[in-house]
């Protein structure tokens, strides 16, 4: 198995098929302050969207132009890393399928992630402190 954090594997799935992300069924929305690599997903996902034609080169113009060399620099070294070879070794491998399920994946662990700091936002008020909207909202929180 590959151990390249998912919000990385979206990145260079992308830099490398800048198309596959009109071929998706669904972009999930991800939370840009989760951490870097989200924010970078973000703001590239953003970037394909305006311009859907895009290559590697184009993003990285924009990249270098947005952020300045050194992030370019990473940006490029993501794809010079070729961290793809790993994932690509298996006989089925789809990058669209792989971007879709990564994207996926992302995107519910930061659900989950959200709705854990609401359950604890809405414990930490105590229960007789909830009006009964709230009381209602933690109980289908913590149904799921």
């Amino acid at each position: 198995s590959v151990s390249i954090p998912p919000a990385k594997l979206a990145i260079i799935l992308l830099l490398e098929n800048p198309q596959l992300l009109g071929e998706l069924d669904e972009v999930p929305s991800l939370d840009p302050e989760a951490d870097d690599d989200v924010a970078t997903l973000q703001e590239i996902i953003h970037y394909l969207q305006k311009r859907p034609n895009s290559n590697f080169n184009n993003i990285l113009g924009f990249w270098g132009g947005a952020k300045g060399i050194d992030a370019q620099k990473q940006l490029a070294e993501l794809m010079a890393n070729q961290l793809l070879s790993s994932v690509k070794i298996v006989e089925s491998y789809d990058p669209l399928q792989e971007l879709q399920a990564t994207l996926t994946s992302l995107g519910e662990s930061q659900n989950k992630r959200s709705r854990q700091h609401e359950i604890n936002a809405l414990k930490a008020r105590g229960l007789t402190n909830l009006n009964p909207d709230e009381r209602q909202r933690l109980l289908e929180l913590t149904r799921d």
